[in-house]
């Protein structure tokens, strides 16, 4: 019964990721909450995602918000939330994999949010260290 449980949630979890991604292209203006959605999915089916060896299949979702919200003229409240969350989670994994160029580009984004946020600021300089070892 287990087994089977599991299979009925990965089908369930893989129709919700279609549908999602079906609303980004039929709405675009929500298309940076699909997406956000959608990583929510993926990553919670594959906990394994942040794994060096692993190629990360939920990060492209959050590739498509930081691109959405990066340059975009004026964020509200909601889309500094969604810039902060995907700015921080794609500084961890860039560094995790050892990404140095690309993890300084998006904890900068994340410091120009929160600029006092320990974590970015020990990551951003630890960027600055093994960033010059390479």
């Amino acid at each position: 019964a287990e087994e089977s449980y599991g299979g009925e949630r990965i089908d369930a979890l893989n129709k919700a990721d279609a549908v999602y991604g079906e609303m980004a292209q039929l709405f675009p203006e929500s298309a940076v909450n699909a997406n956000y959605n959608r990583f929510r999915i993926v990553h919670g089916m594959d906990p394994e995602d942040v794994q060096k060896e692993h190629p990360g299949r939920s990060r492209p979702f959050m590739e498509a918000i930081y691109r959405t919200l990066k340059d975009k003229a004026e964020l509200d409240e909601a889309d500094k939330a969604y810039l902060e969350t995907a700015s921080r989670w794609l500084s961890y994994r860039c560094f995790f994999v050892g990404e140095y160029a690309l993890c300084n580009e998006y904890v900068t984004c994340w410091l120009s949010l929160d600029p006092e946020n320990d974590t970015a600021n020990t990551i951003y300089n630890q960027v600055k260290k093994f960033g010059k070892r390479r």
